[in-house]
């Protein structure tokens, strides 16, 4: 609830603010974007000599900005109608094979991470292309060894003998490290391509340039012992392609049941596709082989081989998953590995979206933004543990591609609501290096906050706001700082969250630093925080707002986070906090009618006539609740008491016990009311034994603003006691309610009524008459006080009929909570 201010600089009403909005942010955003565009050298990242305030406003140096590979110029041109299905599709996989045929505009220098989303996608269109399409594409679609594949031009010639390799001279070596012993293997040949078997697992890498290069391959994938490692976490290992059939249904005999990886030659240095996982057949578990470039060594050879070979442990399970959690998790199975590659790192910048200060769709499916989101099953690795991965792909086999319900389940079963876990993810990443002290961690420090800054708001003379959406899955971040406030003239700032407070799928978390201290303020669900500058503890250097939302589909468009400087109440307050009030009842009640003569019947024409019997029986449920919400504002007030005879009383007291009072002339609070009935009254004859029924339903509910009178609470303090008393009364809210009444008489005959009623409910009835505890006692400690009252039961006597309908039997339950400022 909105505190009066007294003075000050307030926006103004709301209605201003969203009228003034636009050009508001419009000057803010050119600022923070001219910082942002114009880094000096003292723009970096400052040394660790600077003081923490100092490093948390320093601006960070702008990335390089985004140039895009062949694959994401051909979606968007798709995706804006300038390529058709087919086309679009053949210039893919010219992208990953042959890009010297795509026409100029699609042509890029950039690197292609990996192809297998092309393949997967591939699957989900085939059906839809033109079969000159799909014969145009064979080429791209065969195993290199395959004749009519589009490596075959580029293989030199080669003698049988020469393409026989001899026994490995380095396999025994790393297998004899790997758990579980050896693998027999012995050498390949298969036209100019020679394959080399990996000793500790099945897999088979070829090469078409001699033994070597496959050798060193084989050798280095035993070391890693990468197979073995994914096996740890992952439920199912890749499946077998030895019953694998062509596109005839014909068997392959030339499929021994080994994992194929392949070292291909590109067709270029720039803007190739480094390597690809191939689904073999369609389904949802199906075998794979993968493709590499062979001109990749050392570290970069490796994570690429532990990259796509997590691509096949994936199709083992389910080969038609979402692509985000395709991709994320593969990539993050470079991390998995080896921690010291950093390969996934160069990913991070396609995390977020920095030029609007928030992190991407967590389920985009735009550009690398798949790879990016490596960070998700980081987190939940760091946060669950490895295997958590796995069992979420196992999730995913069992419920269809729909990854993201297989996440929401697995965090549930490990005891935190994913809802949580993305509000404690989405802080995890506004700075995951040792410079901000807030809240998990990650294994390792990762440099996220440059890839997407943050809106920042400087506080020194004068309010101000952001305007701005939420996007769905997704993190925003705002930076708040004092840059001088001077408390006199402005003691108080307040940040109005009503606009975020209403919708539950969004948190608010906020990290407020003080000097070197800091500390985490849980804001999801308040309405406001505010902040009395006049009052040391409330005093700040820095605030910084992190807000996620989990709505999967939808953004939320015109937020509007408020932020104003000026005098508050509450500042001037010694004792704030809040009083609830609860009234309820539930009640049902039966009761039989007696058999009554009520005529006679007799059966046909000619039967003898007989007695007729008829009975009523009612069934009534009743339900009331009330609850309403006191905002407490506390000043120690003998001098400001309402009379003459009240003054010199609070002075006696203070004289008698030592003791302080503490009044308030207005208070703010909030009511809500509802009461139901449902009646069924049943009428049964018999003779012949017909019933008929009719059934009434009354609705009434409203609420608003408590009324005026009655509103004095009043605490007093006994110091010497530890002891305390607050009083207070309050009367229903006047508001105007609706009543529903429906009924149906033997159906299907039925209607129904509405009555608007206009007037105050329960206009007679007074909370006070109900509550016999109007003064609530009890002890405090330091500056809390908190405190409940719950009525004593009042049952329902025997005889009475329903006597707990009566409003004086609700069960009544007080609480309360203050704290002292000053």
């Amino acid at each position: 609830m909105k505190r009066p201010f007294k003075i000050g600089m307030r926006l103004g009403a709301l209605a201003l603010i969203a009228v003034s909005a636009l050009l508001v942010i419009s000057l803010s955003d050119c600022r923070g974007r001219r910082s942002e565009e114009e880094p000096s050298a003292a723009g970096a990242r400052p040394p660790a000599a600077l003081s923490a305030a100092a490093a948390r406003r320093a601006v960070p140096p702008l990335p390089p900005p985004h140039q895009e590979n062949a694959l994401e110029k051909i979606e968007a041109a798709e995706e804006a109608g300038l390529l058709d299905l087919d086309t679009a599709w053949t210039y893919r996989f010219r992208a990953l094979f042959e890009p010297s045929r795509l026409p100029q505009e699609f042509r890029s220098k950039v690197d292609i991470p990996c192809g297998t989303p092309v393949f997967s996608g591939f699957a989900e269109v085939r059906d839809r292309l033109r079969p000159e399409t799909l014969a145009g594409l064979e080429p791209y679609l065969v195993r290199p060894t395959d004749p009519r594949s589009v490596f075959a031009s580029r293989l030199p010639a080669r003698t049988a003998a020469g393409s026989r390799a001899k026994s490995r001279g380095t396999g025994l070596l790393f297998a004899l490290e790997a758990p579980g012993g050896q693998r027999p293997t012995e050498n390949k040949s298969l036209g100019a391509w020679v394959g080399v078997g990996c000793r500790t697992a099945p897999v088979t890498i070829w090469s078409h340039a001699g033994v070597e290069p496959a050798d060193r391959a084989a050798a280095a994938f035993d070391r890693r012992n990468l197979w073995h490692e994914f096996k740890k976490i992952m439920p199912l290992e890749p499946l077998s392609d030895k019953d694998v059939v062509d596109e005839h249904g014909r068997p392959d005999n030339g499929h021994d049941g080994d994992l194929d990886i392949y070292l291909v030659p590109p067709e270029g240095r720039i803007g190739r596709a480094e390597g690809m996982c191939v689904p073999v057949g369609s389904g949802q578990r199906v075998p794979t082989y993968i493709l590499i470039e062979e001109t990749l060594t050392g570290d970069d050879l490796e994570a690429m081989m532990a990259h796509e070979l997590f691509h096949s442990f994936q199709c083992a399970l389910d080969s038609n998953e979402e692509i985000w959690w395709d991709e994320s998790t593969a990539t993050w199975a470079v991390e998995y590995i080896d921690s010291d590659w950093q390969k996934e790192q160069a990913f991070m910048p396609h995390a977020f979206v920095r030029s609007e200060f928030r992190s991407h769709w967590l389920r985009s499916r735009t550009g690398l933004a798949p790879y990016g989101a490596y960070l998700f099953p980081f987190y939940l690795a760091s946060r669950f543990g490895d295997r958590i991965v796995g069992d979420i792909w196992n999730d995913c086999a069992a419920a269809g591609p729909n990854a993201l319900q297989a996440v929401i389940g697995r965090i549930q079963m490990n005891g935190l609501s994913f809802e949580e876990a993305f509000k404690e993810y989405a802080l995890v990443n506004y700075d995951a290096t040792d410079t901000f002290p807030a809240g998990r961690k990650y294994p390792e420090p990762l440099d996220t906050f440059p890839h997407h800054f943050e809106r920042r708001i400087m506080l020194k003379d004068r309010s101000d706001s952001w305007l701005f959406d939420m996007n769905s899955l997704s993190a925003k971040y705002l930076h708040v700082y004092n840059d001088g406030i001077d408390p006199a003239k402005f003691p108080a700032a307040l940040f109005d969250l009503k606009n975020l407070s209403h919708h539950s799928f969004i948190s608010v978390q906020a990290v407020i630093f003080k000097g070197q201290d800091h500390r985490l303020e849980d804001w999801t669900g308040l309405e406001e925080r505010y902040f009395c500058l006049t009052n040391e503890s409330d005093r700040f250097d820095d605030i910084v707002i992190v807000m996620a939302s989990t709505e999967p589909y939808n953004a939320m468009m015109g937020l509007l986070l408020p932020i104003e400087l000026g005098y508050v109440s509450e500042c001037d307050a010694d004792w704030i906090g809040t009083l609830t009030f609860q009234a309820s009842y539930n009640c049902r009640s039966n009761e039989e009618g007696e058999w009554v003569k009520t005529g006679a019947w007799r059966e046909g024409n000619s039967g003898p006539w007989q007695d007729q019997f008829t009975k009523h029986d009612f069934e009534i449920s009743r339900s009331f609740s009330a609850n309403a919400t006191v905002n407490l504002i506390l000043k120690a007030a003998p001098k400001e008491a309402e009379s003459a005879e009240e003054k010199e009383m609070m002075e006696q007291m203070s004289r008698l016990f030592g003791s302080v009072v503490y009044v308030q002339d207005t208070v703010k609070g909030s009511a809500q009311i509802s009461l139901r009935e449902e009646k069924t009254e049943t009428t049964t004859v018999r003779p012949p034994g017909r019933s008929d029924y009719v059934t009434s339903k009354s609705n009434a509910g409203g609420g608003g603003a408590l009324a005026p009178y009655g509103l004095s609470p009043r605490l007093t303090i006994h110091p010497e006691k530890g002891e305390y008393t607050l009083e207070i009364n309050f009367s229903a809210p006047d508001a105007p309610g609706v009543w529903t009444v429906e009924s149906s008489n033997a159906p299907p005959t039925s209607g129904s009524w509405t009555y608007d009623g206009a007037k105050p409910l329960f206009d007679a009835y007074v909370w006070r008459e109900t509550w016999h505890e109007p003064v609530l006692r009890g002890t405090f400690k330091g500056n809390t006080i908190q405190g409940s009252w719950k009525s004593p039961p009042r049952p329902c006597l025997p005889e009475d009929k329903c006597s707990c309908l009566e409003l004086p039997h609700a069960d009544l339950t007080v609480q309360w909570s203050l704290r002292k400022l000053r």
